[in-house]
C-alpha cells in the first residue's frame, strides 16, 4: 500500500498549459486589441473630394485676406493722394469728365508734397541759386515764407517787362520747385524812383505790375504752377529796400520778389445747430 502510494506521487502531472497571471493578462490585452482595431471596426477609406474641399476652403480664405489687404492699402493711397490735385486728366469729377487738352500746370507734378517745411524749401532754392552762379538773387527764410528777391538787369531791360533769357533759365528752376512744393506764390513787382513815361507804361505802377505778371506767367507756363495759388501785385517805387540815393541802390530797388508761403489749414466750423 505504501509502495503504490509512493508510485502515484512520483507519477508526472498530466500535460496542459500553465496559466500564470502574466499569461492571462497578455491574453486579455490581445483580445482587447483585436476587438478594437480588427473586424468590423476598421476605418473606411476617405473619398478624394474631402481633401479637395479642404484645399478649396483654404484658398478661399487666403484670397479673402489678400483682397482685404489690397482694399485697405488702396484706401490709404487714395487718402494720401488727396493732397495732389488734378492727378488724372481723364478722371470723372462731380461736373463730368475732363478730357482733351489741359494747361500744363493743371497736371500732376510728382515730387515734394505740401508737408515740405520752409527750411527744406529754402535749402532747395538756395541750392538752385548756387548752381546758377547768380549774384543778383537773394533768398530769405522767415517763418512759413521763403522770399526770392531778383534785382538788377538779370530779368528785364530798362523800362521793359519782357523777361530776358538768363532770367528765364533761373525762373524755370524756381517754378519747378514751387510747383512740387505746392506753396502759395505771391509775385511782387518793384521799381526805383526814376519816372517812367512810355506809351506802354505811363507810370511806375504799370511797369511794376507788368513785370510781376511776366514772372507769374513764366511760373505757370514752365513749371506747372497752379494759377489758383498765384497772386500778382505791383508796388512801383513805394517799397524800396534801400533809399534811392545812388545808382547801386536804385539797381537793388528795381526787383521782383517771389514769396513762397505755406498754405494755411482750412478753418474748421463747429455746427452746433440752430438756436445754440
Amino acid at each position: 500500500m505504501s509502495s503504490e502510494q509512493s508510485a502515484q506521487d512520483a507519477a508526472p502531472a498530466p500535460p496542459g498549459p500553465v496559466r500564470d497571471e502574466a499569461t492571462v493578462r497578455a491574453r486579455r490585452i490581445k483580445l482587447y486589441e483585436e476587438d478594437i482595431f480588427g473586424g468590423d471596426t476598421d476605418v473606411p477609406e476617405v473619398h478624394w473630394s474631402v481633401p479637395w474641399a479642404d484645399l478649396m476652403m483654404t484658398m478661399f480664405v487666403l484670397f479673402t485676406v489678400l483682397f482685404v489687404y489690397a482694399s485697405a492699402k488702396m484706401d490709404y493711397l487714395q487718402a494720401f493722394r488727396g493732397h495732389v490735385e488734378f492727378e488724372n486728366v481723364d478722371r470723372v469729377s462731380e461736373v463730368g469728365a475732363r478730357r482733351g487738352e489741359v494747361p500744363v500746370y493743371d497736371r500732376h507734378v510728382p515730387g515734394l508734397l505740401p508737408e515740405t517745411g520752409p527750411q527744406k524749401l529754402f535749402e532747395s532754392v538756395s541750392a538752385a541759386v548756387t548752381e546758377s552762379a547768380l549774384t543778383d538773387v537773394h533768398v530769405e527764410w522767415e517763418g512759413d515764407t521763403v522770399r526770392i528777391s531778383m534785382h538788377g538787369p538779370m530779368l528785364f531791360d530798362r523800362f521793359d517787362a519782357r523777361v530776358r533769357p538768363e532770367g528765364l533759365r533761373f525762373l524755370s528752376t524756381v517754378s519747378a520747385i514751387a510747383a512740387k512744393a505746392r506753396y502759395d506764390v505771391h509775385v511782387h513787382g518793384h521799381t526805383d524812383n526814376t519816372p517812367v513815361h512810355t506809351p506802354e507804361y505811363p507810370t511806375n505802377w504799370e511797369l511794376s505790375t507788368a513785370r510781376a505778371q511776366s514772372v507769374a506767367r513764366v511760373l505757370m507756363d514752365t513749371g506747372r504752377v497752379d494759377p489758383a495759388r498765384i497772386t500778382v501785385s505791383g508796388h512801383a517805387m513805394y517799397k524800396p529796400r534801400t533809399p534811392n540815393l545812388t545808382p547801386e541802390s536804385r539797381l537793388r530797388n528795381r526787383r521782383v520778389e517771389i514769396e513762397l508761403k505755406r498754405p494755411e489749414a482750412p478753418a474748421t466750423i463747429d455746427y452746433k445747430g440752430e438756436g445754440q
